[in-house]
């Protein structure tokens, strides 16, 4: 039987294998949005991390978190999911704003990508998908 340490590592490694499609999406979505669409920096990431967060937040309640949400998607817990990603969304963003009056704009993505990832994680860990917690006669709350 693992301990906190060893479930949190376990969903760590889930969260990277599917953090690939992710990543893959939001650079996608992000370079279609500043080199093509021509909108700002800021804007391009935002537009990129709105994208992303509908398909992490399925992979990471079917999968990821599974056993903890029985893989059902409810409203709420999206909502839930979606809000504690606005923290991780502000990081990177300013991670992205920050690097990139240093480095090219890749390098700086590359960065708030890094940046931001570990902030969902914890949040979805800690917050959006922790353990269910039973109330009297074994309500689930």
């Amino acid at each position: 039987m693992l301990g906190i340490a060893g479930r949190c590592w376990q969903s760590c490694l889930a969260s990277l294998r599917f953090g690939v499609l992710n990543v893959a999406v939001d650079v996608s979505v992000f370079t279609l949005s500043f080199q093509f669409l021509h909108l700002p920096l800021i804007a391009s990431n935002i537009v990129a991390w709105l994208v992303a967060v509908t398909g992490s937040y399925a992979m990471n309640t079917k999968i990821t978190f599974g056993r903890e949400t029985g893989g059902a998607l409810s409203i709420g817990r999206y909502l839930r999911f979606a809000a504690s990603g606005v923290f991780g969304v502000i990081v990177g963003t300013t991670v992205l704003v920050l690097l990139s009056r240093y480095t090219n704009v890749p390098v700086a993505k590359l960065g708030s990508i890094i940046a931001g990832f570990g902030v969902n994680f914890s949040m979805s860990h800690f917050i959006v998908f922790r353990g269910r917690r039973n109330g009297p006669a074994g309500i689930s709350m």
